[in-house]
């Protein structure tokens, strides 16, 4: 159900003394950068979130955002609150109220991982394999090569995204670190960012096993959930139901806001994203960051190995370097793990949003003012808002004028869809009527696709019938593919519900070389850089 109307409701800070900003870590010096102003009064901050709540509710009611929940936090903890919208429930969303937060998850992770080197059960610089042997990269040397720190550090040599396909077709985790192998490399080795998400779930299996415990999920809640205090959140997939006060994610379609089913697909590897939260837990993480490891009952991770969290590991490039830009100066944005780190002329930023199907969040803080901003939106369609939310919080912070980021995200993807149609003109392939593209295909680890058409008549002849219907995977996940040019087709899937209203998507290119069984037939077709080939 869509949450009743909207009501916005402002709650005031807490008034709680600022503590001074303790010795600036090391790699501040490494990234020439002058330390900031150590404090930021209640009444800034305050003016603060009342600037940010301003700039939020147009654009959470252009975008129909159902709710948003924001926090600012200090090393005490929240010190002032803004909110809009509605729970499940239909109640007024506060400081309780559990959204998913996506990839902000990785910095868990990441800290996870640090537990273990601060508690001499691994190294950052072990090999994988050392760990988990069945890890398996396409190239033998890499495989080797590769260590515990590159599992978050997004610089892999694979496209982003990688091996990702197997979840969403319905196959375990596991069946994904299996087809890494069969992934064709985009660049060498720690050369070039592209983010990842399947190598985090080898990241929690490591963590799990190191810590003697079932799960990842078992992990980060005796490592974090439970010495932080952070009472409502969780990692499995039933948290939204089980919680009173919760929300529903939400996208847009045919600019109607449509809810998403509750199952969670495709179900997020437990690190790289699959925590369910809310701003008054988020602020004791960010607390813990802003204390230096240290937490409501003493410390919690050393200040060595924290930092090293924070160490960027690779420069971020491409279309995230720019979705990712705070203000206007030139981005210098490195990935470390589990967090983009900016280097600012006026201080660091450390962030990492979330995306998840029919969520977005952001979480980010500048350790040297000692201050950051938490920002929980149930809306994800094109990214979702809380990610512009975010910036706009930090440009407020460091005292820089505020870029209206919804408007900027917003020219850059009509830019990047006016290239993606250029691009596609010429890599298209020859159009062929619908049924040349029907039939059964397979990949040796993803399994069986099936394309049928999408109305009743058989025909071969006619090429302007655009669509198909699939069936992907074992159990089948149903699908639609709409031809964009060519033997080129936009693909959407969804495990349950209706297709066509999911934000999962791909695209699908199928070839032929005329060896088809029953004539002139599609032979193949590549979805996520994985080929399968026909068998009927």
């Amino acid at each position: 159900m869509v949450p009743t109307p909207r009501a916005v409701i402002l709650l005031k800070t807490q008034g709680l003394p600022l503590s001074r900003v303790s010795d600036v870590p090391s790699i501040v010096r490494a990234m020439d950068i002058q330390p900031a102003p150590a404090a930021t009064s209640s009444t800034a901050i305050e003016r603060i979130a009342e600037r940010l709540l301003e700039y939020a509710v147009p654009h959470a009611d252009e975008a129909l955002v159902p709710a948003v929940a924001i926090g600012f936090v200090t090393r005490n903890g929240l010190v002032a609150t803004r909110f809009i919208g509605s729970n499940q429930a239909g109640e007024p969303v506060d400081a309780d109220t559990a959204f998913e937060i996506g990839s902000a998850t990785k910095s868990m992770l990441g800290v996870t991982e640090a537990a273990m080197v601060d508690r001499g059960r691994m190294e950052w610089n072990d090999r994988v394999i050392e760990h988990y042997p069945a890890f398996t990269m396409p190239d033998p040397w890499v495989t080797r090569e590769f260590r515990i720190v590159d599992l978050l550090a997004q610089r892999s040599g694979l496209p982003e995204y990688a091996a990702e396909l197997p979840n969403e077709f319905g196959l375990p985790w596991r069946t994904g670190v299996d087809a890494l192998q069969h992934v064709t490399t985009v660049s060498s080795f720690r050369s070039e960012f592209a983010y990842q998400n399947m190598p985090h779930f080898v990241a929690g299996e490591i963590v799990a096993e190191k810590l003697e415990v079932e799960s990842w999920a078992a992990a980060v809640q005796q490592i974090i959930f439970d010495p932080l205090r952070m009472q409502t959140s969780a990692t499995d997939s039933n948290a939204l139901a089980r919680f009173k006060n919760s929300t529903r994610g939400h996208t847009v379609r045919d600019g109607k806001l449509r809810e998403r089913p509750l199952e969670e697909f495709p179900a997020i590897a437990e690190g790289a994203g699959a925590v369910v939260s809310n701003v008054a837990d988020m602020a004791r993480w960010l607390a813990f960051h802003l204390n230096d490891g240290v937490g409501p009952e003493g410390p919690l991770l050393s200040p060595d190995q924290l930092h090293e969290t924070y160490r960027p590991r690779i420069a971020v490039s491409g279309h995230f370097a720019a979705a990712m830009q705070h203000g206007t100066s030139r981005p210098e944005i490195g990935y470390a793990t589990g967090w983009f780190v900016h280097a600012l002329p006026e201080g660091r930023v450390i962030e990492h949003g979330g995306n998840t199907e029919g969520y977005n969040s952001a979480v980010a803080f500048d350790p040297d003012r000692g201050l950051g901003v938490v920002v929980l939106s149930n809306q994800g369609h094109h990214g979702g808002i809380a990610s512009h939310l975010g910036k706009y919080a930090m440009d407020l912070i460091q005292g820089r004028d505020p870029v209206d980021y919804v408007r900027r995200a917003t020219r850059q993807r009509e830019e990047q869809e006016a290239t993606a149609r250029e691009v596609l003109q010429k890599v298209a392939g020859t159009a062929h009527p619908i049924n040349w593209y029907t039939g059964e295909f397979e990949h040796p680890v993803l399994g069986r696709v099936s394309f049928d058409t999408d109305t009743d008549t058989d025909t071969d002849t006619d090429i302007d019938r655009d669509r198909l219907s699939a069936k992907l995977g074992t159990p089948a996940v149903d699908a639609v593919a709409t031809r964009l040019a060519g033997s080129t087709f936009e693909i959407r899937w969804y495990q349950s519900g209706d297709p066509e209203l999911t934000e999962h998507k791909s695209t699908l290119v199928f070839e032929g070389d005329g060896s088809s069984k029953g004539g002139e037939r599609a032979t193949r077709f590549s979805l996520k850089n994985f080929i399968f080939t026909r068998t009927r």
